[in-house]
């Protein structure tokens, strides 16, 4: 059945892991997306931008992968958790509403 993953307490617990693992990359991956726009605005170099892409790309390709090597669940927990990092880090830019 399709809701049995509901009923076992240790898989919630492992798919919030995979959650919480997502949040992480996905606050590390928007700092970075963060930092490299400044970089870019400021005229910092070319290669600091590129080194930061690369950097951010394989982050969040690796994370992505273990999560879809376990399962469809972890990889859309993770994935969820990335959406909500991203979240996150947009909140703490804009700081707090006029």
């Amino acid at each position: 059945m399709m809701t049995e993953f509901l009923n076992t307490p240790m898989l919630l617990l492992t798919y919030f892991g995979w959650l919480l693992g997502g949040i992480a990359l996905g606050v590390i991956y928007f700092v970075l997306v963060r930092h490299g726009a400044a970089l870019i605005v400021n005229g910092g170099g070319v290669g600091k931008v590129i080194l930061l892409l690369a950097i951010r790309l394989c982050i969040i390709g690796v994370g992505l992968f273990a999560a879809s090597q376990h399962g469809t669940w972890p990889l859309l927990a993770e994935a969820a958790g990335v959406l909500i990092g991203r979240q996150i880090v947009l909140r703490r830019q804009s700081g707090p509403a006029s």
